[in-house]
This record gives structure tokens, sequence and C-alpha cells, in this order.
């Protein structure tokens, strides 16, 4: 590995936080060689029961997030 490893925390279910931290790595010049999209979550429970609030974060993380982060940083891979 020749650069160095960087770990920064995001609350992905807050909308635009994959475009923020996308601008906090950089761009371009600063861009990863490795994205490690290692996030997610679940919920337990009957569908029914469960918050439509929760359920709209575990969207937003699990699938919003993480296509928009891999969008914006393979284009400068």
């Amino acid at each position: 590995m020749t650069g160095a490893r960087r770990t920064i925390a995001k609350d992905l279910s807050v909308l635009g936080a994959a475009e923020a931290l996308y601008q906090q790595l950089g761009g371009a010049p600063h861009s990863p060689d490795v994205l490690v999209n290692n996030v997610g979550f679940g919920l337990y429970g009957a569908f029914a029961s469960l918050g439509l609030t929760a359920q709209h974060d575990m969207i937003q993380v699990n699938v919003t997030a993480l296509t928009e982060l891999t969008r914006l940083i393979i284009a400068d891979m």
C-alpha cells in the first residue's frame, strides 16, 4: 500500500452526506485508490410495525448513499 489510510465517520442516513464526504476527500487529486464501501444496517421486526422514518433511513444508507458515493468516487479512480 503506497498511500496513507484514512477513516472518515459520516452519518449516511442524512441526505447529502455522501456528497459531503466526497467533498471532504478533496476530489480527484486526493481520491482514494480503494473504496471500502462497507455501509449498511438492517431492521428487525415485522414490516408493518417498523417506523417509516427508520425504513427511509435504511434505504438511504443501504441503497442511495452507497450508490451515490460509489458513483462520485469511481469517476476519480
